[in-house]
């Protein structure tokens, strides 16, 4: 078995034991101290792949996710919090967004202010409201698209129809290559 424990950053090295020794059995822990990463090169890094638009790697992912535990004092952390937020709005991909919004969720309840939560909550409800509102619109979309194709097709139709008949066809022929009823046409043939 596996254990990977993640310390934040008031936590040290030396404050730890990597080994947990329970009677026979020796379980050693993975240990990962963010006190060790530095916060500021992190936070460059990433909010400039986030600025040039560019995909975040799984890893950066998870490094703007952890980015405010990297700070000791609480303050810092919730300062931390508030500019990870924003950073995130500013994920093109939505799925990325959404996987870091509910990361800093997860990984900072035991810190996180209950507004910066609800804006995070927000931030996951307003992107369900986009997803709907843009099923929608593509909806409307082809509705829109099905009614004008359906229009000018008829309409296409009609003027082949009157041509074929001034041309002195007759109105079986017409309906035959037109796919009108006979009656449509001769009602065409009438008005005109």
């Amino acid at each position: 078995m596996r254990v990977l424990i993640i310390y934040t950053a008031d936590v040290k090295r030396t404050q730890t034991k990597p080994d947990l020794s329970l009677g026979d059995f020796t379980m050693h822990i993975e240990e990962a101290f963010l006190s060790e990463i530095d916060a500021e090169e992190l936070w460059v890094r990433i909010s400039e792949n986030v600025r040039r638009f560019e995909k975040l790697e799984d890893k950066d992912l998870m490094q703007l996710i952890i980015y405010p535990l990297t700070f000791i004092e609480r303050e810092e952390k919730q300062i931390a919090i508030q500019r990870a937020i924003e950073l995130v709005d500013e994920i093109r991909n939505e799925n990325q967004r959404i996987f870091a919004l509910k990361g800093l969720l997860v990984f900072c309840d035991k810190v996180i202010l209950m507004e910066d939560a609800d804006k995070i909550r927000r931030m996951l409800m307003l992107t369900k409201v986009e997803q709907i509102i843009e099923k929608e619109k593509q909806d409307a979309i082809a509705e829109n698209t099905k009614k004008v194709t359906t229009s000018v097709t008829a309409s296409v139709t009609d003027g082949i129809a009157k041509n074929l008949l001034r041309s002195g066809s007759s109105p079986e022929y017409v309906a035959q290559n037109t796919g009108l009823s006979i009656d449509y046409i001769m009602k065409l043939n009438l008005t005109e």
